[in-house]
């Protein structure tokens, strides 16, 4: 990162179409009216874009190939034994598995940090 802190603020982030959309949908107000309570705009932006990525990401993983490669991951992480007795190696669908999760942690930290507005060294030490 160069630094231990970075600010994303005038960066432009995953949701600055939708806050446009949201902003011209209030009439130019930074706020909606929600059953009578103001909803800051950003709140709802956010909402969007981690429920939009999160079914692009459950569709991706759902048009994963349902037959061999699924099965025999999850054969590995349950009986490495039998999977290397059916001629797989576990060894490999162990580090699929572990880059399709760290591949998946980095997208939360990255819409963490556009949420937050910044990035920072310790975000993940908690």
């Amino acid at each position: 990162m160069g630094r231990s802190n970075v600010p994303l603020l005038d960066v432009p982030s995953l949701s600055a179409g939708p806050e446009a959309w949201l902003t011209r949908l209030a009439g130019g107000h930074d706020s909606l009216a929600v059953a009578g309570w103001p909803v800051p705009g950003a709140r709802p932006r956010h909402a969007g874009d981690v429920l939009l990525v999160a079914g692009l990401v459950a569709l991706l993983l759902n048009l994963f190939p349902a037959d061999p490669p699924r099965t025999a991951m999850r054969a590995a992480g349950e009986n490495p034994q039998m999977i290397r007795a059916q001629g797989v190696d576990n060894r490999t669908m162990q580090v699929f598995g572990l880059a399709v999760s760290n591949g998946l942690v980095g997208l939360a930290g990255s819409l963490l940090a556009q949420y937050q507005g910044f990035a920072d060294v310790q975000m993940a030490s908690a």
